[in-house]
């Protein structure tokens, strides 16, 4: 059997773990033919050895017959079923792994909308509000009154937290949406808890799971919190 490299992505193991499974379905499926072969012949034998018996012992040799027989066309029964079951599972498992690999298509295709609309409004500035002391990132700015703050700059960490924010808002998650803006706001202090920040990206990341695909929040968040 082929091995396989557990390093693939799972479009391409699919074909592979499917082609792997059909080779042991098929040489499982060689072994049921051939047992079930013996065990025919076996019962075509035991019938025609039986019925000397039968008229010579009477009433137990055609007793031990038919127990033999019965045994043997039940192991029969058994046999067809192991293939049968065999089967099933190997449709199972290809239907499985069609519907995850179609699934994932779909959510990536969705989260690459989603991403495509947020980065067109996301920009160089987040508004954070709160009555806390605001730092501006990088040579950046501070505008608005206590409650409500404008962090303004070209950062790296500032696009990445107004891509965050965007995102959150253009999937509709408003849940995640709020947690953006307080890992925003967490994240522009100027004694920042690193605990809290993680604390909110494992929320966000919860209650939007497409988030940790992209790369580039991942990395930019990351860079906040360690």
């Amino acid at each position: 059997m082929e091995k396989i490299d557990p390093n693939v992505s799972l479009d391409a193991f699919a074909p592979q773990y499917l082609q792997s499974l059909k080779q042991n379905l098929s040489d499982f499926g060689l072994i049921f033919r051939i047992v079930m072969g013996f065990q025919i012949a076996a019962t075509i034998i035991a019938l025609f050895a039986t019925i000397p018996f039968i008229f010579r012992f009477g009433f137990l040799a055609a007793l031990n017959g038919v127990i033999t027989i019965a045994f043997i066309v039940l192991m029969t029964w058994f046999t067809k079923l192991c293939k049968t079951f065999v089967n099933l599972q190997l449709s199972k498992t290809e239907n499985e792994l069609q519907n995850t690999i179609t699934f994932r298509n779909v959510t990536k295709n969705t989260s690459d909308k989603i991403l495509e609309a947020a980065e067109k409004r996301a920009g160089h500035n987040i508004s954070v509000n709160g009555d806390n002391t605001v730092l501006a990132l990088d040579g950046g700015s501070v505008s608005g009154v206590s409650q409500n703050k404008t962090v303004t700059g070209s950062s790296e960490i500032l696009q990445t937290l107004s891509l965050l924010i965007e995102y959150c808002k253009e999937s509709g998650n408003t849940e995640a949406a709020k947690y953006a803006q307080e890992l925003a706001a967490e994240a522009t202090k100027p004694n920042k808890d690193k605990s809290i920040l993680f604390d909110i990206w494992n929320k966000i990341i919860s209650l939007e799971p497409s988030i940790s695909k992209i790369s580039k929040i991942v990395l930019g968040v990351k860079s906040v919190i360690f």
